[in-house]
C-alpha cells in the first residue's frame, strides 16, 4: 500500500471535523485541491455564510451564559463562601473556554488551522516521493476513531440525561448551556488529540520503514527534512492549541477540586444529582488523562526512531561510510529538533505532569476527607 493512497488528512479528520462544526468550533471547509491532492481551508464567508452565522450565534448564546451559569452552582449547593467564591470562578469557565475556542477558531487561528493542514499535506506528498508503506491494521485505525464513538455513545447521552436532572428547575436553560459549553470544550479536546495523533501516525511510517531499511540510503537527507516538517507541524499545532488547552487545564483542574464537597452535600440532598456529578468528573478526569497520553505516546514514538537508528549504527559493517554519516546526523538532529507538546509553554504535556496532578487530586481529597 503506497502511502499516498493511505495518508490522507482529510480523512482523518473527517468524523471529528462534521462534529466540531456542527458545535461551532469548525467555520472552516476542507476540501483537496483541484489540480492536486492539496488539502485546502476554505474560510470564505461566501462559502461558509452558513456555518459562519450558526458559529457566532453559539458564540453569543454562551457568552450570555457565562455568569448566569455559576448561579447553579450556589442554587443548588448551598455550601461554605469559600466552595461559592471557587464555583463562581470554575463554572463560568465551562462557557469562557467554550466562547474562547470558537472565537479564536473563527479569527486568530485561521491562517494557523490553514498552515498546520497545508504542513500535513506536504509531509504527505514526501512520504510518498520516498515511496514508503503503511502498514496499519484496521485495530489501530479503529482505535484512531474510538474517541469519536466513546463521544457519540457515552458522553452526548449523559449530557442529556444529566439536563433531564435539571428540567425541573427555574434555571433549567442555564444548565442546558453549562452542558454545552462541556460538551464544546471535549470535542475542542478530541480535535487538538486528532491532531496530535495525524502527526503520530506520521512519525510511525517513518520510524517503521527506517527500522526495516527500505528507505534508499540516497534519501537519508529527505528524511532529514521530513523530520523537521513533522517538528514544525507539532510547533504550529502548538500555537493554535496553547492557550486553549492552557484555559482547559485550569478548568479541569479547579472543577475537580470545587466538586469534592459537593458531591460529599448532594448525596444527602440529591443522589441522583450527586450520581451524575460523580459521572462528571470521571469524564473530567479521563479528559485529562486522554490528553497527555496521546501527547506522550507521539514523543515515544520519536524515541522509538533513536532506537531504529541507534540499530542501524550499531550494524555499520552493513553500511558505507557516507550512510553511516547522514544516520548520525539524522540522530543527532532527532535529539536536537524538540518535538514535544505544551500549554503555552508553561509545561509539557508528559507522565511527570500527570502524576503532579493526581498527586494534588489525591492530597487535597485525603484533606477534606480528614476535616469532613
Amino acid at each position: 500500500m503506497i502511502v499516498s493512497k493511505s495518508l490522507d488528512v482529510a480523512k482523518d479528520i473527517k468524523h471529528i471535523h462534521i462534529i466540531c462544526k456542527l458545535l461551532g468550533l469548525a467555520p472552516y471547509k476542507i476540501t483537496k485541491g483541484t489540480f492536486s491532492e492539496e488539502i485546502e481551508i476554505d474560510y470564505t464567508v461566501r462559502n461558509n455564510i452558513i456555518v459562519i452565522v450558526w458559529t457566532s450565534v453559539l458564540a453569543l448564546f454562551l457568552l450570555i451564559c457565562i455568569i448566569p451559569t455559576a448561579y447553579i452552582y450556589a442554587y443548588v449547593a448551598n455550601l461554605s463562601l469559600s466552595d461559592n467564591l471557587n464555583a463562581f470562578i470554575s463554572i463560568p469557565m465551562v462557557s469562557l473556554v467554550a466562547c474562547f475556542a470558537i472565537i479564536m477558531n473563527l479569527s486568530i487561528n485561521k491562517r494557523k488551522i490553514t498552515e498546520f493542514f497545508t504542513k500535513i499535506s506536504h509531509i504527505d506528498n514526501k512520504l510518498s516521493s520516498l515511496n514508503v508503506k503503511d502498514s496499519s491494521t484496521n485495530y489501530i485505525k479503529f482505535q484512531d476513531n474510538a474517541d469519536i464513538l466513546i463521544f457519540l455513545f457515552v458522553l452526548i447521552p449523559y449530557c442529556v440525561y444529566d439536563t433531564w436532572l435539571w428540567i425541573t428547575e427555574d434555571t433549567f436553560h442555564i444548565a442546558i448551556a453549562l452542558r454545552y459549553g462541556h460538551v464544546v470544550n471535549v470535542s475542542l479536546t478530541i480535535h487538538f488529540c486528532t491532531c496530535v495523533k495525524i502527526i503520530r501516525k506520521r512519525l510511525a511510517v517513518v520510524c517503521e520503514n527506517t527500522e526495516e531499511m527500505r528507505i534508499p540510503s540516497l534519501m537519508t537527507p529527505q528524511l532529514r527534512s521530513l523530520l523537521g516538517d513533522i517538528c514544525e507541524a507539532a510547533r504550529i499545532l502548538n500555537s493554535i492549541y496553547g492557550p486553549l488547552i492552557l484555559l482547559e487545564f485550569t478548568r479541569l483542574f479547579m472543577i475537580v477540586i470545587v466538586s469534592l464537597n459537593s458531591i460529599v452535600y448532594l448525596l444527602n440532598k440529591s443522589p441522583l444529582k450527586a450520581l451524575s456529578l460523580i459521572i462528571w468528573k470521571i469524564m473530567t478526569l479521563s479528559e485529562l488523562i486522554y490528553i497527555i497520553l496521546t501527547c506522550q505516546m507521539t514523543v515515544t514514538k520519536l524515541k522509538t526512531l533513536t532506537f531504529s537508528i541507534h540499530n542501524i549504527l550499531f550494524q555499520k559493517f552493513h553500511i558505507t561510510v557516507d550512510v553511516f554519516q547522514q544516520f548520525a546526523l539524522f540522530l543527532h538532529q532527532i535529539s536536537t529538533c524538540g518535538l514535544e507538546f505544551t500549554a503555552c509553554g508553561l509545561f509539557k504535556l508528559d507522565y511527570p505532569f500527570l502524576c503532579s496532578v493526581l498527586t494534588s487530586f489525591i492530597s487535597y481529597a485525603v484533606i477534606i476527607y480528614q476535616f469532613k
